[in-house]
């Protein structure tokens, strides 16, 4: 029997399609898309380590440097996400079945 993996937006929306998780539309879109932008992230930042794969410890700096930049970006999108939900009806409004 072959699996295969599936990426955390894959699975995401798969379910969301399904039922498995009932969200609003804009909360599925808006997680869709932070999920979107957190992993085209990690794959620039794997181009930006390529050149250097005999060289761990470069491939570590690279990611620590690109990640000091990033990591605050992205919490603070992710806080202004959950203001956005709070403000637009209150998370008692989701209903997170299936997780």
């Amino acid at each position: 029997m072959e699996t295969t993996k599936k990426t955390r937006l894959q699975a995401f929306e798969e379910a969301q399609k399904t039922g498995q998780i009932e969200i609003t539309e804009p909360t599925a879109r808006a997680m869709a898309e932070l999920m979107k932008m957190d992993e085209a992230f990690w794959n620039i930042v794997d181009v930006f380590q390529s050149p250097y794969s005999n060289n761990p410890k470069y491939q570590d700096e690279i990611s620590d440097q690109y990640s000091k930049l990033y990591l605050p970006l992205y919490h603070e999108i992710l806080n202004g996400w959950v203001d956005y939900i709070e403000n637009a009806g209150g998370l008692s409004e989701l209903d997170f079945k299936g997780l």
